[in-house]
């Protein structure tokens, strides 16, 4: 006895295989990515990447006069931007990548904390930190496969931007600028999306320390976690 198919039932039936080979066709076009990317070569690339800063409270001294009446000072989360241009060397079997990389972060002091001096009086500190720096990365990587993940170092030179400081003691003062040395460590995964594409996730910590003289006459140590997403284009 044959039992009747409503015409519900075939829709649905038919909705299943359209289903079905689409699913089938987006893991061929997958695969065949990855069979691509695979095929990747040593060579150069360029990249961009964008990341969410965490900084460590700033370490500050002055240069000249009465000492700072708080040492470290919180800051604010802020923002990471950044372009890369780089090689990976056939020589050594694709383990290794030299890069250049240019960064701007921008972070603030946490106006809402409030610290107590020695004499009992409170003190707040306000003003934005903007930093431009170069890095030369190093990167040890592995090479096989679609996802590459990597350790690297990055000696470095920042100039540093301290915007106007305004504190609760001493008023306001004009900001200053300084260049200094930098550096930064790097860790993270690379995906390669097509032999050409990739894309990654990372981590880096850098630290700089400006001394900033005219009005300021402070030193800093600036020390940051910085998580970043990038887009990679190899020639």
């Amino acid at each position: 006895m044959e039992i009747p198919v409503s015409h519900y039932g075939k829709e649905r039936v038919n909705n299943m295989k359209r289903v079905s080979l689409v699913l089938s066709l987006l893991v061929v076009v997958f695969c065949s990515s990855l069979s691509m990317a695979a095929e990747k070569s040593a060579g150069f690339y360029v990249g961009i990447i964008g990341g969410y800063v965490m900084p460590q409270d700033v370490n500050m001294s002055k240069t000249s006069g009465n000492p700072m009446p708080v040492s470290a000072f919180a800051m604010n989360k802020g923002f990471l931007a950044g372009l890369k241009a780089g090689y990976i060397p056939s020589l050594f079997d694709k383990y290794v990548a030299a890069e250049l990389e240019y960064n701007y972060a921008r972070t603030s002091f946490d106006t809402s904390k409030i610290y107590v001096t020695n004499s009992g009086s409170s003190w707040t500190l306000d003003g934005t930190n903007d930093m431009h720096a170069f890095f030369f990365n190093v990167k040890l990587r592995y090479p096989e496969g679609w996802f590459h993940p990597y350790v690297g170092v990055g000696p470095g030179l920042a100039w540093v931007k301290q915007g106007d400081l305004t504190t609760t003691s001493d008023g306001t003062r004009a900001g200053a600028t300084a260049t200094c040395f930098a550096y930064q460590l790097l860790a993270g995964i690379d995906f390669d999306i097509t032999k050409n594409w990739g894309a990654g996730i990372g981590y880096k910590f850098y630290e700089v320390k400006p001394n900033f003289g005219d009005n300021l006459n402070l030193d800093m140590d600036i020390k940051a976690h910085v998580v970043t997403l990038g887009v990679n284009y190899s020639f």
